[in-house]
């Protein structure tokens, strides 16, 4: 996850020092050995070792992007990820967004053992149906594209939609997390967060952000100074709505969209909302790491 860019790109490797020294108050690891899988490091099957993980990446690559003069017009962020857009933007601080994913990362860890989650090519009004008789169990997490959508929830009860899914012939693929985030699960962690997260200051952004948190997707940009331990309970507790913030970019005129990732997980439903909109051709997705190359 970035080890050879790591060796290979001064760049990198000092936005990822940077991030390293951020994180480490709060982790008590080093970020830098993860990636670099040095033996005595924390494994990524954790929650709390793979977000700061995914964080440190996400800076990283922003920043060396822009040491070639690229720069985003403007930034959003799925679930963890906009607490990196939130650096990126200039709302944070590196400090700040270090504490937020780490200590949301940690909280989700008291989670683990208690739900799942799974991927499913349904859009939420063909999916809402199917999932009456889990109303209460399962949620749905995320809309990621036109006919893309994550559920969240119980894990029995994930599980056995999983099977239904599959002997009806709806493609449907299970992630490998063994908690239930933007389901009703997170709440036994909203006090624990706001009191965690209650120093936080933000500030206006210098680049213009939009939330993909479900009751804060806006045609304006956020009003980052807004971004305080509620905000950041709601981006963990809300369904995150991926899809309606890039079609409303899409309509602005916004056209190149670039994932900032170790691996391209948003790049297929941002070529889906590209085509949904009518822009196949006329727009781009760009990927900037992948993971095994």
């Amino acid at each position: 996850m970035g080890a050879e860019l790591y060796r290979h790109h001064p760049g990198f490797a000092a936005a990822l020092d940077e991030c390293d020294a951020a994180l480490r108050p709060f982790t008590g690891w080093s970020v830098r050995d993860v990636l670099c899988q040095n033996p005595d490091a924390p494994g990524l099957d954790r929650v709390e070792v793979i977000q700061p993980a995914l964080f440190a990446v996400m800076i990283a690559l922003a920043e060396t992007l822009r040491g070639y003069g690229i720069a985003p017009d403007v930034v959003i962020g799925h679930s963890q990820g906009e607490i990196a857009a939130g650096y990126i933007a200039g709302a944070l601080t590196l400090a700040e967004a270090a504490k937020v994913v780490a200590l949301r990362s940690a909280a989700l860890a008291r989670l683990a053992g208690t739900g799942t989650m799974a991927s499913v090519l349904l859009s939420p009004d063909e999916l809402r149906p199917l999932l009456q008789q889990w109303n209460t169990q399962i949620s749905i997490a995320a809309i990621n594209g036109p006919a893309h959508t994550i559920i969240s929830g119980d894990t029995a009860a994930v599980e056995q939609f999983i099977g239904a899914c599959e002997r009806d012939g709806i493609q449907i693929r299970s992630i490998a997390v063994d908690y239930a985030s933007h389901s009703a699960h997170v709440e036994r962690l909203r006090e624990h967060l706001l009191h965690e997260l209650a120093d936080l200051n933000p500030q206006p952004a210098r680049i213009p952000l939009y939330s993909t948190v479900a009751s804060a997707v806006s045609k304006h940009p956020l009003d980052t100074t807004n971004m305080d331990a509620d905000y950041w309970y709601r981006n963990l507790r809300e369904p995150v709505d991926f899809y309606s913030c890039v079609a409303g970019l899409l309509a602005q005129g916004e056209r190149v969209f670039v994932e900032l990732s170790p691996h391209p997980v948003l790049a297929p439903a941002l070529t889906d909302a590209l085509a949904d909109a009518g822009q196949p051709t006329q727009s781009a997705v760009v990927t900037t790491l992948r993971r095994d190359r």
